[in-house]
C-alpha cells in the first residue's frame, strides 16, 4: 500500500550509491555496493525480495532500530536504478533530490547520465547538488539543463548565458559570483540564492535600481551573502514603502517601491551580511502604515 503521507527519496551517486526516504519520520540510509565487496562488511545478513529479484543485504541496528543497510548487486548502478524504480512503481515514492559526488572520468559520466535519465522519468521536480569534486564541462552543462533547481559547492563559474532549464539557482560557494552574474541571472530565474559572494553595497544598489526599472519581471526572491557589514546599507538611498507586512514583521525589514504595483520586502533573517529580498505585489492603491519595525537612518539602521 502506498504511504498515506508524502514521502520522497534523497539519492546520491558516488563510490557507494545511497538512497534515503525523506518524510515526517526518520528512515535509515540504504547504500548500494558491488556484490564482490560483501565479505568486507560486518553486520547481519538477510536476503530481501525487490520486485522479482532476491537481493542480499547487510544491516546494522542499535536499540532495536536499523541504523544503516547496504544492498549488493552484480552491477551497483543497475541495482541502484532498480531500487529507485521499485520505490516509484510499488510505493509511489519518487526522487526529490540527487547528490552527485564523483569525478570527471568517462565511467562516472556514464553512471551519472544513466541515473539522471532515470530520475527525470520518475519525478517532476528535482534538485541536484554537486560536491567539491569538479565535473567535466559537458557533464556540468548536462546537469544544468536537466534539473529545475541546482546547488553547487564548487568554485567553478556557472555560465549564465546557457539556457538552463531551471526556476531557481542556488550557489553555496559564490566567491566567483559577481554583479554581472546576478543581473543576468535575475532576468532568467525566479529565485537566486548565493552564499559567500563578493558583492558590495554598490553592486546591490545597481541591482535594486535595475529591479525598480522593471528589468527582472520573473524575479520573486533573492538571497545573497554580501561583503557588506550591514546589508541595509544598500537600501538607504531608496524611498521606503511602508506596508502592512513590514509593520507586522518581527525581524528587521524594510520595503521599497518597485515597478508597476510591486514592492520589495528586504530582511536580515540570516544575519546583517545577508541580503534577503522578496518581491510582492500590492493589491489596490498603496496604503501608508505606521510602522513599528525597522527604520533606516542616514548612516545606520535605528529602531
Amino acid at each position: 500500500m502506498p504511504p498515506e503521507f508524502p514521502l520522497g527519496l534523497a539519492a546520491a551517486i558516488s563510490d557507494k550509491h545511497q538512497i534515503r526516504i525523506i518524510g515526517e519520520c526518520y528512515y535509515p540510509y540504504m547504500h548500494i555496493d558491488s556484490i564482490t565487496k560483501i565479505d568486507s562488511y560486518d553486520g547481519i545478513r538477510r536476503n530481501m525480495k525487490i520486485g522479482e529479484d532476491i537481493v542480499p543485504f547487510v544491516f546494522y541496528h542499535e536499540d532495536g532500530y536499523i541504523d544503516e543497510l547496504t544492498a549488493f548487486f552484480d552491477d551497483k548502478t543497475e541495482g541502484f536504478l532498480s531500487i529507485l524504480e521499485y520505490f516509484k512503481n510499488h510505493l509511489n515514492i519518487s526522487v526529490s533530490s540527487l547528490d552527485i559526488h564523483g569525478d570527471n572520468g568517462p565511467e562516472f559520466s556514464k553512471t551519472m547520465r544513466d541515473v539522471i535519465h532515470s530520475c527525470s522519468q520518475m519525478a517532476v521536480s528535482k534538485t541536484v547538488e554537486e560536491s567539491e569534486q569538479p565535473l567535466s564541462e559537458q557533464d556540468f552543462n548536462f546537469i544544468l539543463k536537466s534539473f529545475e533547481t541546482f546547488y553547487s559547492e564548487t568554485e567553478e563559474k556557472l555560465e549564465f548565458h546557457l539556457e538552463i532549464d531551471s526556476d531557481s539557482i542556488t550557489v553555496r560557494n559564490g566567491s566567483w559570483f559577481q554583479l554581472d552574474h546576478l543581473l543576468v541571472g535575475c532576468q532568467k530565474y525566479e529565485e537566486i540564492h548565493v552564499t559567500e559572494s563578493k558583492l558590495t553595497e554598490s553592486d546591490m544598489k545597481t541591482f535594486l535600481t535595475q529591479w525598480k526599472d522593471g528589468k527582472f519581471p520573473k524575479l520573486k526572491n533573492v538571497s545573497v551573502k554580501t561583503v557588506m557589514t550591514d546589508s541595509f546599507d544598500a537600501v538607504r538611498d531608496f524611498e521606503q514603502y511602508p506596508t502592512e507586512s513590514t509593520a507586522r514583521s518581527r525581524i528587521p525589514c524594510v520595503s521599497i517601491k518597485g515597478y508597476e504595483n510591486t514592492y520589495a520586502m528586504i530582511t536580515q533573517r540570516a544575519g546583517p551580511k545577508m541580503f534577503n529580498m522578496e518581491v510582492r505585489r500590492q493589491n489596490g492603491r498603496a496604503r501608508g502604515f505606521r510602522t513599528t519595525g525597522y527604520r533606516l537612518g542616514n548612516n545606520r539602521g535605528e529602531l
